[in-house]
């Protein structure tokens, strides 16, 4: 019927259009039509900082102490921020990868206040 009156019809099945919806109308379906799919790793840096302090009752060196030192490492990572879409940190346990990641991205949003930060963590889904 649609060839003979000479209209274009395409059928979207409903898998589609929760996918697209999730993936380009993110903000759209969590606000407005209360669809989420978050496993609760991606989180604001306040969040993860108070999630990070209380875990492990504590034992862990709190996130939101001031920061000391590593002033050639800070504008170092500075540096590639600026020119670089992607910083990856390494290091073995307990160095302060996080806790110089969380200063970087810090002084970052303080000279680019238009970006908005969020962490990744590791978390059983």
């Amino acid at each position: 019927m649609h060839r003979k009156k000479k209209v274009n019809l395409e059928l979207i099945g409903i898998d589609t259009i929760a996918l697209d919806i999730m993936s380009k109308y993110y903000s759209l379906a969590r606000d407005f039509l209360e669809i989420s799919l978050d496993t609760g790793q991606i989180l604001p840096f306040d969040v993860f900082i108070s999630e990070y302090n209380n875990k492990a009752n504590q034992l862990s060196t709190p996130l939101d102490n001031l920061f000391f030192h590593r002033k050639l490492e800070l504008d170092s990572i500075q540096t590639i921020l600026n020119s670089k879409n992607l910083l990856i940190l390494s290091g073995a346990a307990g160095v302060g990868k996080t806790k110089i990641g969380i200063e970087a991205i810090n002084v970052f949003k303080n000279e680019n206040p238009s970006y908005i930060s969020y962490v990744i963590a590791k978390k059983r889904c």
